[in-house]
């Protein structure tokens, strides 16, 4: 059969045909172990996430887990379901966060788009008063047998280092999300920050320089 009958088939079948049911959710606040939990008992790859009204807001799926707990073995007890929908919007690749387990609940995070540096950009971003966290989105050409990449940020007149660690490499298409604490950046200081191949730490993939807003 090819694979424009396969896709006709499935744009002609009801979702209920195919839905899990009755669907399994958990609450936004609940732990990302409770939500391991609840998806090893369940046998799914998916769950729904309601709030206390009992709305759905969103779906967590296994990998974020997976990809929650790599970034941090203590993000099971530490780190809220709730959270992790927010960094995951848009973003296939996963998610790395520098002291992951203090972002405990959901928050309006809107990131800002860095493009390699040969370009000639040097965007400044944005810190409102009382921030805790700066959203930083590295676009990546990502060669398809790389599979990690190591991230480094360093404010460019200090040589201090903010931010160092490594992370999956993203889909193809899609960004590294980087959420960094705002307490490690200062304002008006210019960074530097650089993704090369985990692997082989020659291999620069892109750097990328910003300035935070005085």
């Amino acid at each position: 059969m090819s694979r424009h009958v396969k896709h006709q088939d499935l744009v002609s079948r009801p979702v209920t045909g195919i839905m899990s049911s009755p669907a399994v959710a958990i609450l936004g606040p609940a732990r990302l172990g409770s939500a391991l939990a609840a998806l090893t008992r369940s046998g799914l790859r998916h769950l729904a996430v309601v709030d206390e009204r009992g709305r759905c807001v969103g779906v967590v799926a296994d990998r974020t887990i997976a990809a929650a707990w790599a970034a941090d073995p203590m993000a099971l007890e530490c780190v809220t379901v709730a959270a992790m929908l927010v960094l995951t919007v848009g973003y296939q690749s996963v998610v790395v966060i520098p002291s992951l387990r203090s972002l405990s609940e959901a928050q309006v995070l809107s990131p800002v788009v860095l493009r390699p540096a040969a370009r000639g950009e040097t965007p400044v971003v944005p810190l409102d008063a009382g921030a805790r966290f700066v959203s930083l989105s590295f676009e990546a050409n990502v060669d398809p047998g790389v599979e990690r990449l190591h991230y480094l940020i360093r404010a460019s007149n200090s040589g201090a280092i903010v931010a160092d660690g490594q992370t999956a490499a993203p889909v193809s298409g899609s960004s590294v999300l980087l959420i960094v604490p705002a307490r490690r950046l200062e304002r008006g200081t210019q960074y530097v920050a650089e993704l090369r191949n985990a692997v082989d730490l020659t291999a620069l993939i892109g750097e990328y320089r910003f300035t935070i807003a005085p």
